[in-house]
């Protein structure tokens, strides 16, 4: 990996010699950087380790197989396994399996499902069969242009993508990404504003996942301290059909 990153320097020194885009190369160096660390994680046999790299795949994109099967090998070496510990281990290795997207783990998730001595661990495999044709779609999705991402910006790539999905349980992810770790980003805040203003008036009370997902783009508008989306807001706090959005807006508004 170290030859390879030497490599990438080399190739992208020369592509500024020759006055040539280096994007590609940087973000490719940065996938593999970020691949490789994943890998590394999981090798490694701390499972609160393991707990933190999983919940940052949620939004990762990756469907990678060399990462994957490493937890595969957990999953299998553990459905057998008995145990508060191993049957908790089982469970999170499972829906994390199931965050790659890949066909070839479906055999993996339907044998714990039928032959996972725990129920815990039968039961969240069978959550993690219908999460693993969920992110068959959504990982195209996420990673759709990180190869053309400048350097050192996957994650914003990332959450911009999140943000123009049109599936609200995608955007609601990408929202909360803001939320969580890009309050400071003007560029994302933006966009979530913007996508604020071109959802509220279209909300449909009974589709819940949208509902949430502009909720939290209300919420977020007030979190990250976004005074330009204060009219917006009041605009929804006054002309919202749906209640719940005019009850945000409304306490959100206040905040800004």
């Amino acid at each position: 990996m170290f030859r390879m990153r030497q490599l990438t320097a080399l190739l992208a020194s020369a592509l500024v010699i020759l006055g040539l885009p280096t994007a590609t190369i940087a973000s490719q160096a940065d996938m593999d950087a970020e691949l490789s660390n994943y890998r590394a994680v999981f090798e490694a046999d701390d499972f609160a380790d393991h707990r933190k790299a999983m919940d940052r795949l949620i939004w990762a994109g990756y469907s990678d197989a060399a990462l994957f099967d490493l937890i595969e090998v957990r999953v299998n070496s553990l459905i057998n396994e008995k145990g508060k510990a191993n049957v908790q281990k089982a469970s999170w290795y499972a829906k994390a399996l199931a965050l790659s997207g890949n066909e070839k783990y479906r055999a993996t998730l339907q044998n714990a499902v039928s032959n996972a001595k725990s129920k815990k661990v039968r039961k969240h495999a069978a959550l993690a069969l219908q999460r693993l044709a969920t992110y068959q779609k959504w990982n195209s999705i996420i990673s759709a242009g990180l190869e053309f991402a400048p350097s050192g910006q996957l994650e914003e790539t990332r959450v911009t993508n999140m943000l123009n999905a049109t599936d609200y349980s995608l955007l609601k992810i990408g929202v909360k990404r803001v939320y969580y770790g890009h309050k400071t980003d003007q560029k994302l805040v933006t966009l979530a504003q913007q996508r604020l203003a071109m959802e509220w008036g279209e909300a449909d009370e009974q589709n819940g996942e949208q509902i949430d997902a502009i909720a939290w783009l209300i919420k977020t508008m007030a979190e990250v301290g976004n005074h330009d989306a204060k009219p917006l807001l009041e605009q929804i706090a006054q002309q919202a059909d749906v209640a719940k959005l005019r009850k945000y807006a409304d306490k959100y508004a206040d905040y800004l």
